[in-house]
């Protein structure tokens, strides 16, 4: 069943999700109309989230603000994956976003995204089978440096995150993921942001 605002408001959308995407108002229609196509595409399993992780960069070096787009990156991403799980309609989006002090533009941009990509995204969700039907049993990462044929390190090092699982019939698998210092950081955010869903 679809949910209500005051359900979302008081229990399923964190306060941070909320602050955060408030922030959105600073940016210009074009940065945040290519944000949530970002998202949109990854969500969508049309884009995996490593290039979705370049794509952000790509904005940053185009002079956007690298801590407001990964935080809108990590809260667009919660907000589409929550409202899609509950196959929840276009109007508690908006009911939602017309809370927040966003131009009518920016709403308009992301009610229309979530409208188009609301079947890809949950078709998505009910097929992802990395951790579907299976819990946690540990995680392992480590850090590593790419090495130029010369011999000199890269500069940015790159964080290899292992995830043991088991599933219900007692079979365990390992899935192993690579990103850099930014996917580390969105992925601590998410993480915090599940916390605050909790409380």
């Amino acid at each position: 069943p679809a949910l209500n605002f005051s359900q979302m408001d008081s229990s399923i959308i964190s306060d941070t999700v909320l602050s955060s995407l408030s922030q959105s108002s600073s940016l210009d229609l074009g940065t945040f109309n290519a944000l949530v196509v970002i998202v949109s595409k990854m969500l969508c399993r049309e884009e995996k989230y490593l290039v979705s992780e370049v794509r952000v960069k790509k904005l940053v070096e185009e002079g956007g603000d690298e801590a407001l787009l990964t935080s809108l990156h990590s809260s667009l991403t919660c907000l589409l994956t929550l409202l899609s799980s509950q196959n929840s309609p276009p109007d508690v989006l908006t009911q939602l976003l017309e809370d927040l002090p966003l131009p009518p533009s920016h709403i308009t941009s992301l009610v229309s995204t979530y409208t188009s990509s609301l079947p890809l995204i949950r078709s998505g969700l009910t097929n992802t089978t990395t951790f579907a039907n299976r819990r946690l049993i540990n995680f392992a990462w480590r850090l590593d440096y790419r090495v130029r044929s010369s011999g000199a390190s890269m500069n940015e090092p790159v964080f290899l995150c292992n995830f043991r699982t088991v599933d219900n019939e007692g079979v365990e698998r390992e899935e192993e993921i690579e990103c850099g210092i930014a996917g580390v950081k969105d992925m601590l955010f998410k993480v915090g942001q599940a916390g605050e869903v909790l409380k």
